[in-house]
């Protein structure tokens, strides 16, 4: 982002703040921190407490520039106790190489993978959010179980996960959703959650109804007066309706495949 400003590529800029505040803040630190925030431990809730007042002031800092009317505000909610001071005086966030931990960045890496092949497995099988899910790990790198198993609270919460289970060798479940993520396989038993017959006809009767549309478009896009007599902006929203359109139709394409191989 420093680089970025430094060369005036301000989208560069407001996109990495996107990132890094809305996708994993609040996505990630923010979820996870209400374990801590919700328990009994009075140490863990001083500490995520401070994380995120912390984090926010930074957050708040770097955005400022950018966003300068609704991050005074919220800085001033912040620290009520300095009503006369500003946001906007205050020190720029600085890089400090040494708060770098790739090893942190690892193990948070194999907890949100694992949390997300959950979840995508309840979002492709149309399976509602609330749903309490079970989960059988088979690792096949050394340390993840004992990784996953240290962070339980945190893939049960964010998953929606009851039992969770590990295998280190023996046949696959049948009638189980399977992700692989680097090192582990996940699955997600679907037995008397799913209709797998009728979900697989309700997928296909989607596939069919994305290829009409998607032939739809492509037929407008390959007609010359169209390209010629539509104002631009018109012809790039056909490009990258035809675009959402192949890759709805790729991962539905991938769900019905996915189906078939549970049904075997």
């Amino acid at each position: 982002m420093r680089q970025a400003l430094d060369e005036y590529r301000f989208n560069e800029v407001a996109a990495s703040l996107y990132q890094f505040i809305w996708h994993e803040f609040c996505d990630w630190y923010l979820e996870l921190s209400k374990i801590a925030l919700e328990g009994g431990d009075a140490k863990a809730q001083a500490h995520a407490k401070q994380t995120l007042a912390t984090v926010l002031d930074s957050a708040l800092r770097l955005l400022h520039p950018l966003m300068p009317y609704i991050t005074e505000e919220v800085w001033h909610a912040l620290h009520p106790d300095r009503a006369a001071d500003s946001i906007m005086i205050q020190p720029y966030p600085k890089v400090d190489p040494t708060l770098i931990d790739e090893e942190a960045e690892l193990r948070m890496t194999l907890l949100m993978d694992t949390i997300r092949s959950v979840r995508n497995i309840r979002s492709e099988m149309n399976l509602p959010p609330g749903q309490e899910l079970s989960m059988i790990i088979f690792p096949s790198a050394d340390g993840v179980e004992v990784e996953l198993r240290q962070n339980e609270a945190y893939i049960r919460r964010l998953a929606r996960l009851g039992e969770i289970r590990y295998q280190n060798d023996g046949e696959r479940p049948r009638g189980a959703a399977l992700a692989v993520i680097d090192g582990a396989e996940v699955h997600v038993p679907l037995a008397g959650l799913v209709n797998l017959f009728e979900e697989s006809k309700r997928i296909e009767k989607e596939i069919g109804k994305v290829v009409n549309d998607l032939a739809g478009v492509q037929r407008k896009l390959g007609d010359a007066k169209f390209i010629e007599r539509a104002p631009e902006e018109v012809v790039e929203e056909q490009r990258d309706r035809a675009t959402q359109l192949e890759e709805k139709r790729v991962t539905l394409e991938k769900n019905l495949e996915r189906l078939r191989q549970i049904q075997v």
